[in-house]
């Protein structure tokens, strides 16, 4: 069987595994996400744009905890739960799926160089995981300006420059990263160097084996809450897709090779080699959560070791 086929015969187990099983109210399975590591959860839905939209703006993908557009959302796990308590929501945390994909990386700076207050930092996020983390883990050192995404932290670490101001230091989430190191065109390209691996920072303070970055949102009400069964059957193929994404990512690799890849990158922000390249030798630089790892990470004992306000655990399945 040539290789074409073969993934072409992949594609479509996983498609048959996602329809909705025949009956008179078929449940609808649709998900928005951010682009970006998240998505690598859903890489098997990459064909199907009516079922699984991505934005680049995490802003927008929050909004949709509050409407009716999505019976899944992918979003900051915190602060997903935040919205929800805070707007009374349809919706709960059904659980993690990244667990440490930030770095802070340098511009012309050594590798063991430490931010101070006198450097100019550009970061993401303002006031989600990203933003509560740097601060935790460089109180010392505040950030000077946002970007909304990971991407456009991506744009000012090519760039070096922000708002007229040289940057020292880029708070940042892979794969953005990986991308604008290699970018060949970059002003700063040969110039960036990867200060900290975020997770393993949080890991030496904490003691907790990750942190509660991105999580899948289901709305409950009328929804899980009258189809658990057949909704956590049908959420199985995430888990398989997050294992393969972390064991064999040659398969990933080969699977989004079928389609174009500025589509793909267009879609999930990175290609099928980034994939490769971020996952292979059980690096998973994209910081993808196993299934069997999440009840490690608890949401509230991390707050509580952040000093940060802890969330409504009801609303965590």
């Amino acid at each position: 069987m040539n290789k074409k086929l073969s993934f072409t015969l992949l594609a479509s187990t996983f498609l048959l595994a996602a329809c909705n099983p025949p009956s008179p109210n078929p449940l609808v399975h649709n998900f928005v996400s951010p682009s970006g590591a998240p998505s690598l959860a859903l890489y098997t839905l990459f064909e199907d744009d009516v079922n699984y939209q991505t934005k680049s703006n995490p802003q927008l993908v929050s909004a949709e905890l509050l409407g009716n557009n999505f019976n899944y959302v992918i979003f900051d796990s915190i602060n997903g739960l935040r919205a929800i308590e805070k707007n009374d929501a349809n919706f709960k945390l059904y659980g993690l799926l990244t667990g440490g994909n930030y770095f802070l990386a340098g511009i012309d700076k050594e590798a063991n160089a430490t931010p101070t207050a006198d450097d100019y930092i550009v970061s993401f996020g303002q006031g989600l995981i990203p933003d509560i983390v740097y601060n935790y883990l460089y109180p010392n050192a505040p950030v000077d300006a946002y970007v909304a995404a990971t991407a456009d932290a991506a744009s000012v670490l090519k760039d070096g420059s922000y708002q007229g101001n040289e940057v020292d230091f880029v708070f940042i989430a892979e794969p953005s990263l990986t991308s604008a190191m290699n970018d060949a065109q970059a002003n700063t390209h040969g110039r960036v160097s990867v200060i900290a691996n975020i997770k393993d920072e949080v890991e030496e303070k904490t003691g907790m084996p990750g942190m509660p970055q991105a999580g899948l949102f289901v709305r409950y009400e009328g929804f899980y809450a009258d189809h658990q069964k057949e909704i956590d059957e049908y959420l199985s193929f995430i888990d398989t897709n997050i294992d393969t994404a972390i064991d064999h990512p040659e398969v990933v690799r080969d699977y989004l090779n079928q389609f174009d890849q500025d589509a793909v990158k267009m879609k999930f922000g990175y290609n099928a080699n980034i994939v490769y390249a971020l996952q292979q030798n059980d690096q998973n630089r994209f910081g993808l959560v196993r299934a069997s790892e999440r009840d490690s990470i608890d949401i509230n004992e991390f707050l509580t070791l952040l000093g940060q306000p802890t969330v409504d655990s009801t609303l965590i399945l």
